[in-house]
């Protein structure tokens, strides 16, 4: 069982906003044959803007307001390595968020989601294969002022990863991501590819 307390501070360009957030996290598992293991965790965050304010149920600011945001993360991780060396592992996870706004709950959201992964290790190499998906209900946001449906999107994410240790302190590796976001609203309705590469040491 583990407990933690991150702090975090968000710095954006304008016109996003700034804010604070923190809360506790506690994990509670069981590890079992050769350091396999499943986990339940908790983690509750609370969001502090510094200048936005909260908004009414069609979007609207109010003046003289602060945005808080209180958000809830339930999630079952299960790890399992297949054979003794620990080449093969999978990870699965699943879970449910909740976000709770201070005011007219036009920020409030529930996601739930689902992932997997399937990596192969083989020293100097390891590759891995991940799938995520994840839906928002949004009880209050509606699509427009003319479509009063609830405002609702998919995420879908497939995401490959290689990386190479060449030495006992350095690595390299390369990944490459696509998400698929379907919503009822043009702006949230992408595709979107994303390649990274860098280096690691470790001491």
């Amino acid at each position: 069982a583990t407990i933690e307390l991150p702090v975090t501070r968000q710095l954006f360009a304008s016109p996003l906003d700034d804010y604070w957030e923190f809360g506790p996290k506690l994990s509670v598992g069981r590890d079992y044959a050769r350091k396999s293991s499943l986990v339940f965790s908790y983690q509750g965050s609370w969001a502090f803007y510094d200048t936005d304010s909260e908004v009414t149920a069609d979007g609207r600011s109010i003046p003289g307001t602060h945005r808080e945001i209180k958000a809830h993360d339930v999630r079952l991780t299960w790890r399992h390595d297949w054979d003794e060396s620990r080449r093969w592992r999978t990870t699965l996870k699943g879970g449910t968020k909740f976000n709770v706004d201070n005011g007219s709950g036009y920020f409030d959201f529930v996601r739930p989601y689902a992932a997997a992964e399937v990596r192969y290790r083989q020293r100097p190499w390891e590759l891995a294969l991940e799938g995520r998906c994840s839906y928002y209900h949004y009880p209050v946001q509606t699509v427009s002022a003319t479509d009063l449906s609830s405002r609702q999107r998919w995420v879908i994410t497939v995401a490959v990863r290689a990386e190479k240790k060449f030495t006992k302190h350095l690595k390299v590796f390369a990944s490459y991501a696509l998400d698929d976001s379907i919503s009822d609203l043009d702006f949230d309705d992408y595709v979107a590819n994303s390649v990274m590469g860098g280096f690691g040491i470790e001491f």
